[in-house]
């Protein structure tokens, strides 16, 4: 129905009036790929302010997403050395959906993708 996905109980156990781990929440998710056009900082006030925050994805629709999770801190503090030279390299990300806008909806970062497993379309933004 266009929601964000379908609650799972755990038959055996009661109702508990409170998050538990008898109920989860299964969403739907999907993988993007996208060539990293640049990057951005931690926002302020976060446990990132003036550290490497994200990527900056575009993705074949030519719609850029900001990619700001999924990284381990080591992989944040390794991009923080020089960004820029992920820029050109191709980033599998994971979300939910696209919005109707085109970006990715709660993107993660998964890993970076060799340029000869990747669709064409792809390459061509």
């Amino acid at each position: 129905l266009g929601y964000e996905g379908i609650m799972v109980k755990d038959l055996k156990s009661n109702y508990q009036f409170k998050r538990t781990k008898a109920v989860k929440k299964l969403k739907p998710v999907t993988t993007y790929e996208g060539v990293i056009s640049g990057w951005f900082m931690g926002h302020k006030n976060s446990k990132w302010e003036g550290k490497f925050g994200g990527f900056l994805v575009r993705l074949p629709n030519g719609v850029e997403t900001r990619v700001g999770g999924g990284f381990s801190d080591a992989q944040r503090t390794k991009f923080m050395e020089d960004p820029n030279d992920y820029v050109g390299k191709i980033a599998e990300v994971e979300g939910q959906q696209l919005t109707s806008d085109g970006l990715v909806r709660f993107p993660v970062f998964i890993r970076f993708r060799d340029v000869a497993d990747v669709d064409p379309k792809v390459l061509r933004e």
